[in-house]
């Protein structure tokens, strides 16, 4: 039996209603969430966001942003990675896996510290969203990828058919044992196809029907993501203040919040989103050489997200107020210092996208306690996650 004929044989039975069924044609774009609002940057002055979601960077991502602080601009950079996502072994592990948890690392850079003679970095802070809805969505995205695309399958059999026979063929012809990759291809899904053929891949079934694919994107996003219920995690170390005073170069601080959202209005054009956290936030400062002293606050957020359905990528606006509440008695320090453990702010967020997997983000923090020792914040920030961007091609 010659290859071609193999290979035909092979493309039938992924088109069959049966095999197809099963999701061996999905690509790992039909499932991938939408970036998220804070790509990393959360808590920090290159946050644009109401109040962060804990909704994950579905792989990679980050953002450059400049927060004008009253000490002068900061340069925010973050980068944010999701290692499940990374090492999921198809689309439904991946499904799961880039809405479950990420990890992010911030640091603020001082543009004016050489003329005003103190540190280029402020501070560099680690951060982690868990989300325990993870894997109920990733079920539930995967299953309605696979009945969209089920779908264009069965309307665009001819055109998906001849996209596939060469793929299948260059599959075949590159793995470096023929029966193994037949046998993967043939299995519909429960073997790894990429593996058993020399690391081709057989989802450019999609590539002249691209809107089968951006059509799965927009209904998975519109089902699946907005409801996410978790932990926001995050530790700082150094100047959190931003104010260049040695005593808090050394500064510590920690964060362990609940959080989570609910999308309690999904249109056809227009979605509506609650988000809010609650949870506990700690500092210690070094006072003096042979003085440590610590705070202890109630951390808590709340707003609501008026989401434009824009295709895979949204338009969003969000309003709310987030602060701390100091349960401790003050530390030694100037007013200042107390900003960060004791406040409330107005904030508001406008996110638009560039493409799907980059957006411009505006965000305004206006404080709305009697601090007198803070000022509002405006923040312009790019934000960009990979695996998104033009969604063109097999995953």
């Amino acid at each position: 039996m010659t290859c071609h004929v193999v290979a035909v044989a092979l493309v039938d039975r992924l088109m069959d209603s049966q095999c197809g069924s099963q999701g061996e044609l999905v690509p790992s774009r039909a499932v991938t969430p939408p970036m998220p609002d804070a790509n990393g940057a959360q808590g920090s002055p290159g946050d644009t966001s109401a109040v962060p979601s804990i909704a994950t960077t579905p792989l990679a991502g980050g953002a450059l942003a400049v927060g004008a602080t009253a000490d002068g601009p900061r340069l925010v950079t973050a980068l944010s990675l999701n290692p499940g996502a990374a090492l999921a072994s198809g689309p439904r592990d991946f499904a799961s896996w880039s809405r479950a948890f990420d990890l992010s690392i911030v640091a603020p850079f001082d543009l004016s510290a050489r003329e005003a003679g103190r540190d280029a970095i402020d501070y560099v802070g680690i951060r982690v969203r868990i989300n325990i809805l993870a894997p109920v969505q990733g079920g539930r995205a995967f299953g309605l990828a696979v009945g969209r695309l089920r779908q264009a399958l069965d309307e665009n059999a001819d055109r998906i058919h001849d996209d596939l026979l060469p793929d299948v063929l260059a599959a075949l012809r590159s793995a470096p044992d023929r029966t193994a990759c037949m046998n993967a291809i043939a299995s519909c899904g429960s073997e790894d196809v990429s593996a058993a053929c020399g690391g081709r891949s057989i989802t450019s079934a999609w590539r002249s029907s691209q809107a089968a694919v951006d059509a799965a994107v927009a209904e998975v996003r519109g089902q699946v993501d907005g409801d996410t219920v978790g932990l926001d995690l995050r530790a700082d170390f150094g100047d959190q203040t931003f104010s260049g005073e040695s005593a808090v170069d050394d500064a510590f601080s920690l964060q362990a919040s609940a959080a989570g959202s609910w999308r309690f209005l999904r249109g056809a054009r227009v979605s509506i989103t609650a988000r809010g956290r609650i949870g506990y936030a700690y500092r210690r400062v070094e006072v003096t050489m042979d003085d440590t002293s610590s705070e202890h606050a109630v951390d808590w957020g709340a707003s609501l997200e008026l989401a434009i359905l824009t295709g895979p990528a949204n338009t969003l606006l969000s309003v709310g107020v987030e602060g701390r509440w100091r349960t401790s008695d003050s530390i030694a320090l100037p007013p200042l210092f107390d900003s960060g453990m004791d406040y409330a702010d107005l904030r508001i967020g406008l996110s638009v996208p560039l493409s799907d997997g980059t957006a411009l983000g505006v965000g305004l923090g206006i404080p709305i306690d009697d601090n007198e020792a803070r000022e509002p914040m405006l923040t312009v920030s790019g934000d960009w996650s990979l695996l998104l961007g033009a969604l063109q091609g097999p995953s």
